[in-house]
């Protein structure tokens, strides 16, 4: 057994997309390099690491030990990839902060909820893709609005910290910019973690209306990628407020590694990073009113500015909802986006989608509705999946 060379830096093999698996439970650090607190027993003492990623061009990152404060003025420590701008480190630094400060959310259960209608039903299955509508059509339009309120009133509060008074003039611009919304896109299909939930039928009453399907989280076709994201709806506006601390604090000690390093802050780009970050974060924002629904959202986020070239983006659909066109993208093109970025998606593009049971809502007829569920699916090759009728003691009024 060779003798291990301590003046050359440790390799460690890396994953894409990268690992979202926690491997220090103390520290709460995410991925596969070693957990950054020098005294960690999952840690290393190593204060450069070299990182290679298993997937496309073989090239190496060397990482850097960065120590820093958080907003509440304890210790942290983080990996810096010095081959990347060093806000591309910004969402995996914002993600571990903010289960180290407000803990880590429950598991997913098994399945997630999707309610619709039989139309709905046989649209997915149908075309094996989900369709995520830009959040400016949904039914709440206030939504994006009520989440921008939170974020306002989080750099308010930086702006009266003396804490941060120097970098007033970078917080000032940060307040103009979060109102500029014209390169931002957000694409959100919603689920619930409740399969027969009264609160629900009540709010698809009708006699069309009705069907819940329930789809694996394990599938990797909701895996995480860079501006696809599936996450619990966040109602708690504390949590919510302190999310938005976080990121605002995590960018400034960004500004200030940058700034160290004697190099110029370009803030055009950071500004736009931070939008982005606080947009993909206040998409799972919620008025605590709607708590019941227990929501999960699957978000598609884009930032035009960041991505420039229209090949980066996935492809606008239109469909009409009744007498307006409603922008949607599917499930597939993000996916195939991806794919075509070098992401190994696996069998996110499975010819089946991960459909496990279909609930079929209060209604008339349910049983031959139920029926006729089943021999459709089975005609589709989802033959496996359990269809059964909603246990709720719930009869929607019926139309005359």
């Amino acid at each position: 057994m060779g003798i291990l060379d301590k003046t050359k830096p440790i390799r460690f093999f890396l994953k894409i997309p990268p690992s979202n698996e926690e491997t220090c439970e103390i520290h709460r650090h995410i991925g596969e390099l070693p957990c950054p607190w020098p005294q960690c027993e999952k840690g290393i003492e190593d204060e450069t690491i070299i990182g290679m990623y298993q997937f496309g061009i073989r090239k190496e990152h060397r990482f850097e030990r960065k120590r820093w404060q958080s907003h509440d003025g304890e210790d942290r420590f983080s990996w810096i990839d010095l081959s990347l701008p060093i806000h591309s480190m910004s969402s995996k630094i914002i993600k571990e902060e903010v289960r180290r400060s407000l803990g880590v959310d429950p598991p997913f259960p098994n399945a997630i909820y999707h309610y619709t209608n039989i139309q709905g039903l046989h649209g997915i299955i149908n075309s094996k893709e989900f369709w995520l509508t830009d959040h400016s059509y949904m039914n709440d339009s206030r939504e994006i609005e009520y989440g921008l309120d939170i974020i306002r009133a989080a750099v308010k509060d930086l702006s009266s910290n003396p804490k941060y008074s120097e970098k007033l003039p970078i917080i000032g611009k940060w307040e103009k910019i979060l109102d500029s919304r014209e390169s931002y896109r957000i694409c959100i299909a919603c689920f619930s973690l409740e399969g027969d939930s009264l609160s629900q039928w009540r709010g698809y009453g009708g006699r069309s209306i009705g069907i819940c399907l329930g789809f694996s989280v394990e599938s990797a076709m909701f895996w995480h990628f860079l501006g696809l994201n599936l996450q619990r709806v966040i109602y708690d506006k504390e949590k919510q407020f302190a999310i938005a601390k976080i990121i605002l604090h995590i960018y400034l000690t960004i500004i200030e590694w940058t700034q160290q390093k004697g190099m110029d802050v370009d803030e055009d780009i950071f500004g736009s990073s931070l939008i982005t970050n606080l947009y993909q974060q206040l998409v799972f924002f919620k008025n605590p009113a709607f708590s019941d629904e227990k929501e999960v959202r699957w978000v598609y986020t884009e930032d035009k500015k960041m991505f420039p070239d229209d090949d980066a983006l996935a492809p606008k659909h239109f469909r009409l909802d009744p007498n307006i066109l409603v922008p949607y993208v599917t499930s597939t093109d993000v996916i195939n986006m991806f794919k075509a970025k070098g992401f190994p998606v696996g069998n996110a593009q499975s010819k089946l989608l991960p459909l496990q049971e279909v609930i079929v809502g209060p209604q008339e007829n349910e049983d031959l509705v139920r029926k006729s569920i089943s021999e459709y699916l089975n005609e589709k090759g989802y033959g496996f999946v359990k269809v059964r009728n909603s246990e709720v003691p719930f009869r929607p009024k019926q139309s005359r």
